[in-house]
């Protein structure tokens, strides 16, 4: 995943990212720019849902009827605008996309065990901009209100014995634990840490989960 330029186009990034992985698509960046121009579904660089992108990544063009798709970024590089849609050809594709049930940390752990999953959280306490990964974040400091996307990306337990999931954010490397945080798991509120849990949502490719 690629650390973004564009304040509300993060959570494009990270539609990038878990197609690149579920695909198998090693060290080859795919365009965000692609997801910016040409989703009609959502509201572009002024903030958007990632299960739209994922949506939008299902169907085909209505226009080509051609399936839509993600080309390699260097042939659609990143602009942080919303320039008309370029008809590049595409390499990496979804035939599907699966939801975890929601507001269920144990279903959410069994597909977290296959494959990265993109979720929202609630990351708006300014505290959020300056974490350094040196605690694990609890219920106790965000609230449900979800407002940015993550990739749930593993999940384990700290030495201390606190059961966490392992995300990826859009901040950059310096952010966190090299771009990564931990958010406690098996809470006793159903939404999870920071909400991650009421709707998450990931790729299929030929029906699997």
């Amino acid at each position: 995943m690629q650390f973004l330029l564009g304040v509300h186009c993060r959570w494009r990034y990270h539609i990038e990212g878990i197609i690149k992985i579920k695909t198998g698509r090693k060290l080859v960046p795919l365009s965000v720019q692609e997801l910016v121009s040409c989703d009609k579904t959502n509201n572009k660089c002024a903030g958007g849902r990632a299960e739209k992108a994922l949506r939008w990544l299902e169907r085909p063009d209505e226009k080509t009827k051609k399936k839509n798709g993600l080309c390699p970024a260097e042939q659609y590089p990143y602009t942080s605008t919303a320039t008309p849609c370029l008809n590049k050809p595409s390499t990496a594709y979804i035939t599907g996309v699966g939801k975890v049930l929601e507001n269920n940390e144990t279903d959410l752990q069994r597909h977290v065990a296959q494959q990265p999953v993109t979720a929202s959280v609630d990351f708006s306490d300014p505290y959020f901009k300056k974490y350094d990964g040196k605690v694990i974040v609890k219920p106790s400091m965000c609230g449900i209100v979800r407002n940015h996307a993550v990739l749930i990306v593993g999940y384990g337990t700290s030495q201390e014995g606190v059961k966490y999931w392992l995300i990826k954010n859009s901040w950059g490397k310096q952010w966190g634990e090299g771009g990564y945080a931990r958010l406690e798991r098996g809470v006793s509120q159903k939404e999870g840490s920071c909400g991650l849990a009421i709707k998450p949502y990931y790729p299929t490719i030929d029906g699997t989960a």
